[in-house]
C-alpha cells in the first residue's frame, strides 16, 4: 500500500469514529453561502474562537466539521515524503499542469503541517471535514477559521472565494479589491461609519456561474492598522494583535455584533483600489478588471487554480468594474452609494 493510500485509510477511519461518537458540544456557524456544523470534545471546540464566526443563519447544514485533539496525529502515517504546496496542501508529484491534489488521495483534499500539528481534511462528496488545530492557534487563524476549507467548499458549490472586501446597502453589494495597503479596510471602516453593512474586509465568496450575482460574507472580523477612521463596534469587542501583519483583529461576531451582513447581497459592482490610482472613479474594461482581481486571489488558492481563474473571468465580464486610488475619507460613502444604487 502506498503512503497516500495509507493516509486515505487513516482519514476514513477517523471519519467513521467521528460519525459514531457523539460530540460533547455542537455549534452551527455561518460559513459563506452555507452553514458549518462543528462538533467534537468541549476542550477542542473551546480552542476555536467563535467570535471569528457568525451564528448560522440558514436552517440546514452543508458541511460537518469534527475538531480532533492533537493526540489523534500520533498514529497518522509519516507524510514527510509527500509533496506539499501552499497551506501544507498535499499535491501531486507531477505539477506541470499546475498545483493540484494528489489523484490517489481523491476525494480527500488535505492540508497537513506536521511540524505544528495541524491537519485539515475535507471529503466534498460526503460534506465531512476533520480538523486538528495544532499546538497553538494564531489570531489570524481565529479571524479566518478554516479558510482553505471555505475555498474548497466554494469551488465545490460553483462559487469562488476572493481576496477582497465587500460592503452593502440594502441588498446590493460592492466588491472591493486591491493589494495590501491599497485602502480596502479604510473604505470598509468609512462605510460602516456611514451606516453601510460589510461582508468582509479580506475574504468574501462570489457566485462563480455565468448567471450568478451573489456575494456572501464569511468572517465578521476587521483587521486594521491602529489609527484611521472609526467604525461601528461595541464595548465588548474582542481584539487580538496580529504580530505578522502588525494589525489589530477586531472580532465583531455573536448575537450583539453590528455591521456584519450574514445574508447574500447582489454583486452590483466591483471597485479596484490602487495606491497610485485616480482620485475619482474610472471605469475599467473587463480584461483589466480580471487581471486586477485574479492574481492576488489565485496566489492564495489551495488547488483548483484553473477553475478559480475561469470563474473570476466570468465575474469580471458580468459586473461593472471601476478603479480609484485612495479616495478622500469624506467622499468614500458618496462614491460607494453611487456604485450600489
Amino acid at each position: 500500500m502506498t503512503l497516500i493510500r495509507r493516509l486515505t485509510t487513516w482519514l476514513e477511519q477517523r471519519i467513521d469514529e467521528a460519525e459514531h461518537l457523539p460530540s460533547e458540544r455542537v455549534l452551527r456557524a455561518h460559513f459563506g453561502s452555507r452553514n458549518l456544523l462543528i462538533g467534537g470534545r468541549e476542550a477542542e471546540i473551546c480552542r476555536v474562537e467563535m467570535s471569528g464566526l457568525w451564528p448560522a443563519t440558514q436552517p440546514h447544514d452543508d458541511i460537518r466539521l469534527t475538531i480532533l485533539p492533537s493526540r489523534t496525529l500520533h498514529d497518522v502515517p509519516d507524510c514527510r515524503g509527500l509533496r506539499r504546496g501552499p497551506y501544507g496542501c498535499i499535491i501531486a508529484d507531477d505539477v506541470s499542469g499546475g498545483v493540484r491534489p494528489a489523484a490517489e488521495l481523491a476525494p480527500w483534499l488535505v492540508c497537513f503541517e506536521p511540524e505544528r500539528q495541524f491537519l485539515l481534511a475535507y471529503d466534498p462528496t460526503r460534506g465531512f471535514a476533520l480538523l486538528v488545530a495544532g499546538a497553538s492557534v494564531a489570531p489570524r487563524e481565529h479571524a479566518e477559521f478554516c479558510r482553505p476549507l471555505l475555498h474548497w467548499a466554494a469551488i465545490n458549490d460553483g462559487h469562488v472565494l476572493v481576496h477582497a472586501a465587500a460592503i452593502a446597502r440594502g441588498d446590493r453589494g460592492l466588491l472591493v479589491t486591491g493589494a495590501g495597503r491599497a485602502g480596502k479596510t479604510t473604505l470598509v471602516r468609512a462605510c460602516l461609519a456611514a451606516g453601510f453593512e460589510y461582508l468582509g474586509d479580506n475574504v468574501v465568496e462570489l457566485d462563480g456561474t455565468a448567471a450568478g450575482l451573489g456575494v456572501w460574507g464569511a468572517y465578521p472580523t476587521l483587521k486594521v492598522r491602529p489609527g484611521g477612521p472609526g467604525f461601528i463596534g461595541r464595548p465588548t469587542d474582542t481584539v487580538a494583535w496580529d504580530e505578522d501583519a502588525h494589525k489589530e483583529i477586531h472580532f465583531l461576531g455573536g448575537p450583539e455584533g453590528r455591521g456584519f451582513r450574514p445574508s447574500v447581497a447582489t454583486h452590483a459592482a466591483t471597485l479596484v483600489l490602487t495606491e497610485q490610482g485616480p482620485a475619482e472613479l474610472v471605469p475599467l474594461a473587463p480584461p483589466m478588471a480580471f487581471f486586477a482581481t485574479a492574481p492576488n486571489t489565485i496566489a492564495q488558492f489551495p488547488f483548483f487554480h484553473a477553475t478559480a481563474f475561469a470563474r473570476l473571468k466570468l465575474v469580471s465580464e458580468r459586473t461593472a468594474t471601476y478603479t480609484a486610488g485612495r479616495l478622500p475619507l469624506d467622499r468614500i460613502a458618496e462614491h460607494v452609494e453611487r456604485l450600489v444604487a
